[in-house]
């Protein structure tokens, strides 16, 4: 993911209408609230990756935004940093650290969050 915020792709205005249109992909933005200049923002600088409607696409690595389900946390504010300079989630490996049915059990509990996917 581009750092839309510290390389100077998107102003700080921008992100923050970004961030107002995501919230609205998993049912969290602000009832009333006009996010029409951040979904042209999403669709010309995040759909060719996320999608759309914020499917995501695997192959690329971009996550599916419309989820309530989130890497990192789905609130505003968390949208905003993620924007400003991205984190790229990588998960540690365990394998040292857990047995492998504990791998499996924290595997399949993580699993369900995501609605089976």
């Amino acid at each position: 993911m581009p750092h839309f915020g510290a390389d100077g792709i998107l102003k700080p205005e921008q992100i923050q209408q970004v961030a107002d249109y995501v919230t609205t992909l998993f049912g969290k933005g602000e009832a009333g609230k006009d996010v029409s200049a951040g979904k042209q923002i999403f669709a010309d600088n995040c759909a060719v990756c996320h999608g759309e409607a914020g499917q995501g696409t695997r192959e690329l690595g971009a996550p599916k935004l419309a989820s309530r389900v989130h890497l990192n946390a789905g609130d505003r504010a968390s949208i905003v940093s993620q924007v400003t300079l991205p984190r790229m989630g990588v998960m540690p490996n365990w394998n040292t650290r857990l047995d492998e049915a504990t791998v499996k059990s924290v595997a399949l509990y993580v699993h369900s969050f995501g609605g089976g996917e």
